[in-house]
C-alpha cells in the first residue's frame, strides 16, 4: 500500500515538473498567442514522456548526496591541508621562530557557502534537465537506448 501511495505521488511530482518545464517552453516559444503547430505538439508528446522516462532512467535527473558543490576556497584549504599533513609530519608546521601557520586561518572551518548551495544545486538540476529533455527527446531516448545495448 505504501509503495502504491509513493508511486502515485512521485508520478504526480514528475507530472507536475513536466507541466511547469512544458508552460516555460510555451510561453518563450510563443509568449502573446497560442497556436497549435507541430512543434508545440511535438513539446507536449515530450512533456507527456518525461514522467515515464524519469521512472525508467532516474539516475539521470536526481543528483546524488555525494556530488556536492564545493567552492574554491574550501577546495584549496583542503588541498593546502592534505599537503600539510604528507610534508610536515613530524607537530607543527612553522617558519623561524613563527609559531602559527601564516596559510592557516584563524578558524579551520572557513565561512563558505557550499552548503547553502547544494540544496539548490539538488533542486536546479532536475528542472534543467526535465527542460532539455522536452526540446531535445529524442537524444535523450537514443543516449538511454545506447547505454542498454552495451550491457
Amino acid at each position: 500500500m505504501f509503495a502504491k501511495i509513493r508511486f502515485v505521488s512521485r508520478f504526480l511530482h514528475y507530472s507536475l515538473i513536466s507541466l511547469l518545464c512544458l508552460a516555460f517552453v510555451l510561453w518563450y516559444d510563443t509568449p502573446t498567442n497560442f497556436k497549435v503547430t507541430p512543434l508545440t505538439c511535438y513539446f507536449i508528446l515530450t512533456a507527456c514522456l518525461l514522467p515515464f522516462f524519469r521512472f525508467k532512467f532516474p539516475h539521470y535527473f536526481s543528483s546524488d548526496r555525494s556530488e556536492q558543490f564545493v567552492s574554491y576556497r574550501k577546495r584549496a584549504l583542503d588541498l593546502y591541508h592534505q599537503d600539510k599533513a604528507a610534508h610536515h609530519p613530524r607537530g607543527r608546521w612553522s617558519t623561524k621562530g613563527v609559531l602559527t601557520d601564516p596559510y592557516e586561518f584563524t578558524n579551520p572551518y572557513t565561512q563558505d557557502y557550499d552548503e547553502s548551495l547544494n540544496w539548490i544545486y539538488r533542486l536546479v538540476k532536475p528542472l534543467l534537465l526535465s527542460l532539455l529533455f522536452i526540446l531535445f527527446a529524442p537524444l535523450f531516448f537514443l543516449y538511454a537506448w545506447r547505454k542498454t545495448r552495451r550491457r
